[in-house]
């Protein structure tokens, strides 16, 4: 339901690629010559450097496109992001973030297992991640407060600087409202990437893994060796829909515009999760 009208990169041969493939007419070098030009449009997708993100948001609401889907995270400063959440609101431009685990179903679903007690009692969250508290982890943290709700710090340790000095991964233990303690295992990204989280329920482990692309199952039973010992069964994995979902964040999009549904993704839990972040941050350097 979309077509490009126009595409901007810095780096000119990537522009020209991107114009030929795509056909598009419409090519340029800086947001600024857009802006001079006035044209209009219905989404602006920003997925530039997360540095340029500020000056980037601030020029694309000139052209008040009705949604604007930029990368996460909004901004690399807090107070910068609470002010480009209050512009586009002011605006009434929409505000997509790509949190896109968010627009999954397999996600939807767990959160919906997790609020029915489909395997009991939530008991505690293992998770495992690298490449910075703001640009890795705030992917972590946002998935983890949609699914648990409002979450706390009651721990944070010392910074693995693998991947920005300004942005390490941090280990830490938060909890939600219901007291359920979250561990975040923070890992070196120089020796692989990872992305994981076991949920420990009563009545088994539900298990996302390789970023979320697969989700594994384990349940109660009988051990078969040990006389009244309960054990965990053997793995069942399923591939999710990891790969679809932009898919559905652009219908997500489509629909906001044409039907006034709400975006899955948007500043304010942009703004839960970067709040999160930047006290992990703090603590860590304390």
């Amino acid at each position: 339901n979309f077509f490009v009208k126009a595409c901007c990169d810095t780096d000119l041969n990537k522009l020209n690629d991107f114009s030929k493939r795509w056909n598009i007419t419409n090519s340029f070098s800086s947001i600024e010559e857009i802006v001079d030009k006035r044209m209009n449009f219905d989404v602006v997708s920003i997925c530039n450097p997360s540095e340029n993100h500020s000056s980037t948001l601030e020029l694309v609401g000139k052209l008040k496109p009705k949604v604007v889907f930029c990368e996460k995270p909004l901004t690399l400063d807090l107070k910068k992001t609470e002010e480009i959440s209050r512009l586009y609101k002011n605006l009434g431009i929409g505000l997509a973030v790509n949190f896109n685990r968010r627009w999954m179903k397999y996600i939807e679903e767990l959160k919906i297992g997790i609020q029915d007690k489909r395997w009991g009692e939530l008991r505690s969250v293992v998770s495992h991640y690298n490449k910075g508290i703001l640009n890795n982890g705030s992917h972590l943290i946002d998935l983890l407060s949609w699914l648990l709700g409002q979450l706390s710090i009651l721990w944070v340790e010392k910074p693995v600087f693998d991947y920005n000095e300004k942005d390490p991964s941090i280990p830490a233990v938060l909890c939600n409202e219901q007291g359920i303690d979250i561990f975040l295992n923070a890992t070196n990204s120089k020796d692989f990437s990872l992305f994981e989280i076991q949920f420990y329920f009563e009545k088994g482990v539900v298990s996302l893994e390789n970023g979320a692309m697969s989700i594994k199952h384990r349940v109660v039973g009988e051990s078969k060796v040990f006389t009244g010992y309960k054990v965990l069964s053997e793995n069942y994995e399923t591939t999710t829909d990891y790969y679809h979902s932009m898919d559905t964040a652009v219908q997500n999009i489509y629909d906001a515009i044409h039907s006034g549904i709400d975006l899955k993704s948007n500043s304010d839990n942009a703004l839960i999760a970067q709040r999160i972040c930047e006290a992990i941050l703090k603590e860590s350097f304390r």
